[in-house]
C-alpha cells in the first residue's frame, strides 16, 4: 500500500506492509534509521488523494464510512482502523450523510497524519534477510473514559482488543 512515512522531518514515499509481525516495507525500512524509541512515526494514508474532496464527493450518500475507505485501502486494515481511530476521536460509523463538516475534517487529518509509536524494530540483521526492515508494534489508544484499547497484527490481519 502506497503511503507517506516521517518522523523527525525526513519523509519517505514508498510502499508499506502490515504483517503478522507488525509494519513492513520500504518506507518502514527507511524510516527505521531516523525513528528513536518512544517518537512517533507519522503516516499519511493516502498521500495521493484529497481526502476532504473525496468526503465532498459522497457527502449527501448513504454509502458507509469503511465500505467509502475501502475504495482506497484494504479492507480489513479500514475495518481495525475506523474501529481504533473513530474510537479515539469519539465518532461513530455511520453513513457519509450524517457526519458533521468537524467530524469528516478529524478522519481527513488522522488519514493523512495517523500518528504510531512503534514498540521497537526487528533491526538490521533480520532486515536484511526479509529484504525489507519490519517495525513491530502494538497500537495503543486510551478514549476520553480511560478506557484503553490495543490494535495488534496477526498472521492475516489487524485485530481491536480491549485492556
Amino acid at each position: 500500500m502506497d503511503a507517506e512515512v516521517s518522523c523527525g522531518g525526513t519523509a519517505f514515499r514508498e510502499s508499506i506492509l502490515f504483517t503478522h509481525r507488525g509494519l513492513s516495507g520500504p518506507a518502514i525500512l527507511q524510516i527505521s534509521s531516523f525513528w528513536q524509541p518512544g517518537e512517533f512515526l507519522h503516516i499519511n494514508l493516502l498521500p495521493q488523494q484529497d481526502v476532504q474532496q473525496i468526503f465532498q464527493m459522497v457527502r449527501q450518500s448513504a454509502i458507509m464510512l469503511p465500505n467509502l475507505l475501502a475504495r482506497y485501502l484494504p479492507k480489513s486494515f479500514v475495518q481495525a482502523w475506523c474501529a481504533t481511530v473513530l474510537t479515539q476521536l469519539l465518532i461513530t460509523v455511520k453513513p457519509m450523510n450524517q457526519y458533521r463538516d468537524n467530524e469528516l475534517r478529524q478522519i481527513a487529518d488522522k488519514l493523512h497524519d495517523w500518528k504510531i509509536i512503534p514498540t521497537g524494530t526487528v533491526g538490521y540483521k533480520k532486515a536484511e534477510v526479509t529484504l525489507g526492515g519490519s517495525i513491530h508494534m502494538i497500537i495503543i489508544v486510551q478514549t476520553h473514559t480511560g478506557v484503553v484499547f490495543y490494535w495488534r497484527s496477526s498472521r492475516r490481519h489487524w485485530s481491536l482488543g480491549r485492556v
